[in-house]
């Protein structure tokens, strides 16, 4: 069976002031209600990459209920697990359960399922006429505990564990080798030694790091004109190293020299030289780093490897929160202390003792 055509699409945009925005186009043009959620969304300040996150599953929702003729303000709840039977497998899903169960493949993977879930979730939030919505305002007050837990979705389907990698101490030290510019030291070093985001190194002003102080600040800003966001809501003030403050001071020197911007990290060559550093900018640096060290690594590996290496060194977990800028300690407790068995056995090293009696 062919796959249905395409009836919906994300259309993204810039507002009059610059900011990137997103909506979703439908068979008679903008989808009022998509579009109404977006407004939403860009109220309570959600990044340009969540809405346009939650615009592509939105998409995919849209689809779904556009073929089976159904109109979005009058679906039952009762009919998802019909869309996670279509989101797993498609027009391939068999509609009788077959005598001898059969292996189909997946087209999504169980987390991205529950990203949709998610989204559908709280876009029906914010429509709560809806005959959706009130069922599922019904099903959250009915379980929650907390105010965390009235945002939550009750739509969640179980995902196998899946342990994070950290870089070995040997592994790091040929990443911070491989480094051959003050700003490729910098960048590791911030992730590395600090445990920041990408993000948060791009969006970073001249302002928030003092040097005399040892301190750095991240802050939350909306106007970036990389893109770049810090993924909190507070400002943080953090204790800066002093090899961090050493790099930082010797890429002024001899890199950065006499260029005029508010930024720190900067482009150095390419069209956008001198320009601030976007996200996409940072891939040469990354493919350059693994092919010098022989490491395959994310950016937020190095982010990964401080908090391992941070906890398995016994730092408190609610300073390791803290220095990650998480709100709330499960999303540390539940990330960092679930170590892969070749993480533990790199980390620990010499702390495993052997307590056998001699022989």
């Amino acid at each position: 069976m062919t796959a249905p055509r395409t009836t919906y699409w994300v259309h993204t945009f810039e507002l009059h002031d610059g900011t990137p925005s997103v909506t979703l186009l439908g068979p008679n043009g903008i989808v009022p209600s998509v579009d109404r959620f977006m407004v939403y969304g860009h109220s309570v300040q959600w990044s340009p990459n969540t809405l346009r996150s939650y615009a592509r599953d939105l998409k995919d929702w849209f689809e779904f209920l556009n073929q089976r003729d159904l109109s979005w303000d009058a679906v039952p709840v009762q009919i998802l697990p019909d869309w996670i039977e279509w989101l797993r497998f498609g027009d391939h899903r068999p509609t009788t359960r077959p005598l001898i169960p059969i292996q189909l493949p997946e087209r999504l993977s169980v987390g991205t399922i529950n990203h949709k879930l998610s989204a559908v979730h709280m876009f029906y939030r914010s429509h709560p006429e809806t005959r959706f919505a009130g069922t599922v305002s019904k099903l959250v007050n009915s379980r929650a505990e907390t105010a965390a837990h009235l945002r939550r979705s009750p739509f969640h389907l179980r995902e196998p564990d899946q342990l994070i990698r950290a870089l070995s101490h040997s592994e790091l030290d040929a990443v911070r080798q491989a480094c051959e510019t003050p700003l490729d030291q910098f960048i590791v070093g911030c992730m590395a030694d600090r445990g920041m985001r990408i993000g948060q190194i791009l969006g970073f002003r001249h302002e928030d790091i003092s040097v005399q102080r040892l301190e750095y600040a991240i802050v939350p800003r909306n106007n970036n004109v990389n893109g770049a966001r810090s993924k909190t809501r507070r400002t943080h003030h953090l204790p800066l190293t002093k090899t961090l403050a050493r790099t930082y001071t010797r890429y002024l020197l001899d890199q950065y020299g006499t260029i005029d911007s508010d930024y720190v990290v900067l482009n150095f060559d390419g069209p956008r030289r001198h320009e601030p550093m976007r996200y996409d900018d940072t891939r040469p640096h990354l493919h350059r780093l693994q092919q010098r060290s022989g490491v395959i690594f994310s950016w937020h590996t190095l982010r990964h490897t401080f908090a391992t290496h941070a906890i398995a060194r016994g730092v408190a977990l609610s300073t390791v929160q803290e220095m990650l800028c998480h709100r709330d300690p499960k999303t540390t407790s539940g990330t960092y202390l679930h170590l892969r068995p070749d993480d533990l056995r790199s980390l620990l090293g010499d702390l495993i003792v052997d307590t056998a009696a001699p022989s």
